[in-house]
């Protein structure tokens, strides 16, 4: 029994150029994302934009800045900060403080999507000597040596 939809596969198959794209940015998203919550033990990174909104990572979440007018600097750039966080984030979280808005997500929750797409596209099955590797057309009985659906060198 297979825990991914055989309908799901079968539509992936027929797309060759989109499931070698997503059988390649899954995992490298899962890297990255799970790079960045390593990180993020030990380091805040925020990318302040100017007009008082930042966007970046803090305490294992992606994480949204609202600042008010009070609070704000005109000074775009990177802010990164050394520390040891108060506590990882699990699940989504809004926190209104004086000034300050913090809207988070989770990275585990970019990562996992990102992994469970890598296994998706993953090849099931060795191609068969009488499928054309590129699309997948069975070729049984061809001896053209072409693929009459996407004109591959046999």
């Amino acid at each position: 029994m297979t825990l991914i939809p055989k309908a799901l596969k079968q539509w992936l198959g027929r797309r060759p150029k989109l499931r070698r794209s997503v059988f390649l940015l899954g995992p490298c998203g899962s890297v990255a994302f799970a790079s960045l919550w390593v990180a993020n033990f030990s380091l805040s990174i925020i990318y302040w934009f100017g007009n008082g909104v930042g966007v970046g990572a803090k305490d294992g979440a992606l994480v949204l800045v609202t600042l008010e007018k009070a609070f704000q600097t005109n000074m775009p750039g990177w802010a990164i900060v050394t520390h040891r966080p108060i506590r990882m984030r699990w699940w989504f979280f809004i926190e209104n403080a004086v000034g300050v808005g913090w809207y988070a997500i989770p990275l585990w929750m970019i990562i996992l999507p990102c992994a469970c797409a890598a296994i998706v596209a993953w090849p099931s099955k060795p191609n068969l000597l009488n499928h054309c590797r590129r699309c997948d057309y069975n070729l049984t009985g061809n001896e053209s040596g072409v693929c009459p659906e996407c004109g591959e060198q046999i």
